[in-house]
């Protein structure tokens, strides 16, 4: 009953915070976004990392062969790849959407929510201010994807649904072991 319960609030505290915020923030410019936001993007999800600070859209964007920061196709079939580009400018516009003041930012990695290397582009709507204690565990399942991405392992769609998983299930790596030990 314990582990049924658990796994029951956790999807119920998905649906009434994450979902109502993927739908809002699907079709709406990012200024559209910088209306203050509730707490409500704080969702205690795993006890071994503590509360999820998550991004106001879970869908990510994605680089495309006509972004400005278009570097190339990488692996097979080929993935477009976007060189890390994010100005001082957009830091700061994303930071005032989750209501981060700029003496903060050293606490914080503007993360991509989409890997570059898994395809992510340099948009607004693919970065987010992750704390820096949660960006170390992200890293590690992003370096894993990386790796099976380019070994033909896994497919783009399957690395981005992983990814999303992630804040579900923040301690899953790509073969099911801890990140966060």
């Amino acid at each position: 009953m314990g582990k049924a319960f658990k796994t029951l609030t956790m999807f119920l505290l998905f649906v009434m915070f994450a979902v109502p915020t993927i739908v809002s923030a699907h079709n709406s410019p990012i200024k559209k976004q910088a209306t203050a936001m509730p707490h409500s993007h704080y969702l205690k999800i795993h006890e071994a990392i503590g509360t999820i600070y998550t991004p106001t859209t879970i869908e990510g964007c994605f680089c495309t062969t006509t972004s400005k920061d278009f570097a190339g196709l990488r692996y097979n079939p080929p993935v477009p790849y976007c060189k890390r580009h994010v100005t001082l400018h957009e830091k700061n516009e994303i930071a005032g959407i989750y209501g981060i003041a700029h003496r903060q930012y050293r606490y914080y990695e503007f993360d991509h929510l989409i890997p570059l290397s898994v395809g992510g582009s340099n948009n607004a709507c693919n970065i987010w201010p992750q704390p820096l204690w949660q960006a170390r565990i992200k890293d590690r399942l992003e370096l894993e994807l990386y790796y099976a991405i380019k070994a033909g392992k896994i497919t783009k769609s399957q690395a981005v649904r992983i990814i999303s998983s992630w804040f579900h299930h923040p301690c899953a790596g790509l073969n099911h072991h801890n990140l966060c030990k």
